[in-house]
């Protein structure tokens, strides 16, 4: 009898050392950690937040540029299909990479246009972006599989969201897959502390642009030390109990910031880009040319940072159903004001 006692026993305490271990939400709450624990969490999300609303705003500068490419290219006489929505893929189905995918598909981006390569493609990743049964299954619904350069090959606009420290060997897989691609690829990085330089010379390729965030300002300017600051902020949320990590406000203040630090040297990519794009028979026509490389900058770059420390950017809401117009004019209005030239867009239809 004590022998049975004994040996369920035994299989219940194996049992709950089988058992995966858990930690109780409410640990995590604003009044359970330090400032500055806290600020880290809030920190981190809001990095995320910014990163993947970077990386859809340059997706959104891609398409449009691909649109005006493939309008002089017909009107140049050259023959072909019109221009789809580009080919998105994410390398990297952790935090950040999941982050993008919802980014665009939570704004209608066909699920078919964008594909993901992870290590673990049949495995959804325990991150924020992925906390609702509804971001659940939008991550679902992308195609999922491991295959770097197959990603790279199928690609228009291929968007970096590995972890820096693996940039050495998926580069290995990117570089030749790359030059061997049938039309340019756009390479949008999103890795932390990896120059443009470093990118360019390990994808073999110029056509490269990243998603830069200033972290520091992300709680907005101040002359604290950085830390000091985000632990004021913290004991500030602490107070309120219900306050939001994320804020879209100043994730899209960020985002229009932080791009327009580099509009100069994304307007050059963004042009390189759409003239490789474009075909031998406008590059062989030296005025085409010249008006694609004038239309790029002005109606895709231009008119997105002209207002210097003004925001122009405002979140999307529903712009992938109604047209390429109507989708850059929702992105770039604010205050009912429309910051696109209507001049450039009737020439480049």
């Amino acid at each position: 009898m004590s022998s049975s006692r004994s040996s369920s026993g035994a299989l219940a305490a194996s049992s709950k050392e089988k058992e995966p271990f858990k930690v109780r939400a409410e640990l995590y709450a604003p009044t359970r950690l330090t400032p500055k624990a806290f600020a880290m969490f809030r920190l981190r999300a809001l990095v995320v937040d910014v990163i993947a609303h970077e990386c859809l705003v340059l997706v959104l500068l891609a398409a449009r540029t691909a649109l005006t490419a493939s309008a002089i290219r017909h009107g140049a006489g050259s023959s072909g299909a019109p221009a789809q929505l580009p080919r998105v893929g994410i390398l990297g189905g952790g935090h950040v990479g999941s982050a993008v995918a919802l980014a665009l598909l939570q704004h209608n981006y066909p699920t078919e246009r964008v594909a993901i390569s992870t290590r673990q493609p049949e495995r959804a990743p325990k991150c924020d972006a992925l906390q609702s049964p509804q971001a659940q299954a939008l991550f679902h619904s992308v195609p999922k599989y491991y295959d770097n350069a197959r990603l790279a090959r199928e690609s228009d606009v291929l968007v970096l969201c590995m972890p820096p420290s693996q940039l050495k060997s998926v580069a290995i897989q990117l570089k030749h897959a790359l030059s061997v691609s049938a039309a340019p690829t756009l390479v949008l990085s999103a890795l932390c502390g990896v120059s443009r330089e470093l990118l360019q010379k390990s994808c073999g390729s110029r056509l490269v642009a990243r998603a830069n965030v200033g972290v520091a300002e992300l709680g907005g300017a101040s002359a604290l030390p950085s830390e000091a600051r985000l632990a004021g902020e913290a004991v500030a949320l602490q107070e309120d109990s219900t306050a939001s990590v994320s804020n879209e406000e100043s994730v899209v203040d960020v985002t229009a910031r932080e791009l327009a630090r580099d509009a100069e040297q994304l307007a050059q990519v963004l042009t390189d880009w759409g003239l490789r794009s474009s075909g031998e028979q406008v590059a062989e026509d030296s005025e085409a040319e010249s008006f694609l490389e004038e239309a790029i900058r002005q109606q895709v770059c231009a008119s997105m940072f002209a207002a210097g420390g003004d925001t122009p950017l405002v979140p999307l809401a529903q712009p992938w159903v109604s047209g390429w117009d109507d989708l850059v004019v929702v992105t770039l209005k604010r205050g009912g004001q429309d910051r696109l030239g209507g001049e450039g867009m009737r020439h480049a239809r």
